[in-house]
């Protein structure tokens, strides 16, 4: 334990204890983020071999007030980029941003950063003045949308179901495609998913996950691939839109990736595939979608055209030693 004065302390996450702190720091920042112990430790057994995650507590007189990780870009040719994440219980005062930042900074130095990004949702207001006085450069905003499926109006994109529907493309969920090929299903969707991923507007070059730690990580939300859709054109995959529900609370919907192949673009296959995803989360139970998207990126439009809500924005900084 690192303390710098008697208010504020630095822990590690090694305990159950531990992870149960950190799990309610993640529910407490937002109702669709709640988890356990089991599947943050899963989590953490999923990331591919020598890459760096460690978490972290942060205590202010006694109480913790933020959770927080630093993790090695694995994803990306610059190995010694580090994301320093935080979920906080509420934003908290200016000194105690700067001690989180700075704790964070030295841990991932010490790991053998000499690049960090950090993202930060815009409420955080004494957070996002901390960065940006610490020479973080912003170089992404990402605002977040949330749908009330109660609000749910699919009659502009009915033309778009219709179509798909009616062409010789398949739509089948992802838990079909490996029951339909057990032995390759799960290698041929992490191809799509690279594949499409290179499209992703990111501050960062992407150039894709080990097979190993993808498969590790998507099979820990086998219990919502009912809502993670698939376009095949054959056996070729074109396309997919991802929709996850949260396990303890799952009124609660978080999409993923939404995409299609180059080939099939312009066709509103991507436009009918996220109408479909969201009438099955609503006969599902589900209430409330979240979803962000770069404040350029076309899906952004969609989104609100399906009538989802400015919910907060999520800035993107860098900062390179």
């Amino acid at each position: 334990m690192n303390k710098t004065s008697q208010e504020m302390e630095f822990q590690r996450v090694l305990s159950d204890a531990d992870f149960q702190h950190y799990a309610d720091v993640c529910a407490a920042m937002r109702p669709d983020q709640m988890t356990t112990v089991k599947e943050l430790r899963d989590q953490d057994e999923s990331m591919p071999e020598g890459a760096n995650l460690e978490r972290y507590l942060i205590f202010v007189d006694g109480n913790v007030v933020a959770a927080g990780s630093v993790m090695q870009g694995f994803w990306t040719p610059e190995k010694t980029l580090y994301m320093l994440r935080i979920n906080q219980v509420e934003d908290q005062p200016i000194e105690t941003c700067q001690f989180i930042l700075d704790q964070l900074e030295e841990k991932a130095k010490a790991l053998g950063a000499t690049k960090f990004n950090f993202w930060s949702p815009t409420a955080y207001a004494n957070m996002i003045q901390v960065i940006e006085s610490n020479q973080f450069k912003l170089d992404q905003s990402n605002p977040e949308s949330m749908l009330e499926l109660d609000a749910l109006d699919l009659t502009q994109f009915q033309d778009s179901i219709d179509n798909l529907n009616e062409s010789d493309l398949r739509v089948i969920t992802l838990q079909e495609l490996i029951d339909e090929d057990p032995e390759n299903g799960m290698r041929r969707y992490h191809e799509l998913d690279n594949r499409l991923s290179q499209d992703i507007p990111l501050p960062w070059e992407f150039t894709g996950e080990p097979f190993e730690s993808f498969e590790k990580g998507f099979m820990l939300e086998q219990h919502t691939f009912d809502t993670i859709q698939v376009v095949l054109d054959g056996d070729f995959l074109a396309g997919t839109s991802m929709l996850f529900r949260n396990r303890h609370n799952p009124i609660y919907f978080l999409t993923g990736l939404t995409g299609v192949d180059r080939n099939y673009r312009r066709r509103g296959i991507a436009k009918a595939l996220k109408a479909m995803n969201f009438m099955l989360a609503k006969e599902k139970g589900g209430q409330i979608i979240f979803c962000d998207n770069e404040e350029n990126n076309p899906m952004l439009q969609l989104n609100y055209q399906l009538g989802f809500k400015p919910y907060w924005v999520w800035n993107s900084y860098t900062k390179e030693l």
